[in-house]
């Protein structure tokens, strides 16, 4: 089984109920546990999104930044979640000084990808599907 979970950084404005990225992921990996929260949301939420990757040792976590909001917040997070679990992957799309800064630090376990096209493709690589 896969765990994917989705952390989009936006602004406070900015949720939609309707998440393109995690319908990608259900419809080409049914099985898949998934999951997003986002910068905004509370700490049990976020909570709950370590409990599962507790619970799975083959979990992507895709953080998306959508707005220039701060993202230290995700960014110690996902390295609290690294530094715990050496087998989670995690792709970042969009530019953001600390997640970068962590992407040098990880190498081999943080992807920076430039698009969607880019995220699918890593994560079907990953996840050994073609």
């Amino acid at each position: 089984m896969f765990t994917f979970i989705h952390a989009q950084i936006i602004s406070k404005d900015g949720f939609n109920f309707q998440n393109k990225v995690l319908s990608w992921v259900k419809l080409h990996y049914p099985k898949a546990v998934c999951f997003d929260f986002d910068n905004w949301s509370g700490g049990d939420i976020v909570q709950y999104a370590t409990q599962l990757l507790k619970e799975e040792s083959n979990a992507i976590i895709l953080i998306e930044k959508c707005t220039e909001e701060p993202t230290h917040g995700i960014a110690t997070w996902v390295e609290k979640i690294l530094k715990q679990h050496q087998s989670i992957k995690i792709l970042i799309l969009g530019d953001d000084k600390f997640l970068n800064i962590l992407a040098n630090k990880y190498p081999s376990q943080i992807w920076l990808v430039s698009d969607y096209v880019a995220w699918q493709a890593t994560l079907k690589k990953l996840w050994n599907q073609k």
